[in-house]
């Protein structure tokens, strides 16, 4: 009795957190098809977009002219440049000091890369429970983001959630890359086991292996990092676009409130 009842105590936060998920999700559902199924026009691409981005602040609606592209282009080349070679395996060591990889930033994704293996691991489905440590790195700031974006001023917050969503991608792409060559050295899910290089298989050549993608591992984990470049480029151009709205606010026409 007492062996099941701990291990009901030990199920507490994972059904508490279950609930909390399911709540949001149809909060969201009701409110995405009272504003967009029941709205005059019927289910448009544009009412689509208005849900999600009342007030004109996504990266789609940022000012953008042949000489922005520009920079943005070369900006983005110049961070791959600086930040994917960067991004090698050497005896286990992989937390290199930089502007995607450091402390401030490793602490909250290594926590909710954990704790997702544990929330997730009770659907038994072990793919997923492997791709919701990345996963959940990579959407629990994309759906900040968008809460973001039904606040008035959700700018403010865009380069700050464009900087973390490019620190997920490139924990993201550094952990891919070394799916075969297995030479980081690896925590388990309970955040006290410790494995040497080599001892464990990362999550990674698990979840690439089913999808007969494992040889393309070293690519995959590349454009993983390019990617995360992209988002730390616009997270410093969303500092700028920041401060031309605040020079010339968008035009609010047609928004939802």
């Amino acid at each position: 009795m007492f062996i099941n009842l701990y291990y009901f105590i030990s199920l507490l936060p994972k059904i508490i957190g279950g609930i909390v998920i399911i709540t949001i999700a149809f909060l969201i559902a009701r409110s995405f098809y009272r504003r967009v199924f029941l709205a005059e026009e019927g289910l448009t691409f544009r009412n689509i977009y208005d849900f999600f981005d009342p007030y004109k602040q996504s990266l789609f609606c940022y000012k953008y002219n042949f000489f922005i592209i520009l920079g943005l282009l070369t900006l983005i080349g110049f961070l791959c440049y600086l930040y994917v070679p960067a991004a090698t395996i050497e005896d286990g060591k992989y937390f290199k000091p930089s502007l995607l990889i450091n402390s401030i930033t490793y602490l909250p994704n290594y926590l909710i890369h954990e704790f997702s293996h544990r929330f997730w691991a009770v659907l038994g489905w072990d793919w997923w429970t492997y791709a919701s440590g990345n996963g959940m790195e990579f959407l629990i700031p994309c759906i900040i983001y968008l809460f973001s974006l039904q606040l008035r001023g959700g700018l403010l917050f865009s380069p700050i959630l464009f900087y973390w969503i490019a620190t997920t991608l490139y924990d993201a792409g550094f952990y891919a890359s070394d799916a075969v060559v297995s030479k980081l050295a690896l925590t388990s899910s309970d955040m006290v086991s410790n494995f040497k290089p080599g001892e464990l298989k990362g999550d990674w050549y698990y979840i690439l292996k089913p999808l007969g993608l494992l040889d393309y591992a070293q690519q995959i984990g590349m454009a993983l990092e390019i990617l995360a470049c992209v988002f730390l480029a616009f997270s410093i151009y969303s500092i700028i676009n920041y401060l031309i709205y605040l020079c010339e606010p968008p035009n609010m026409e047609n928004t939802t409130y």
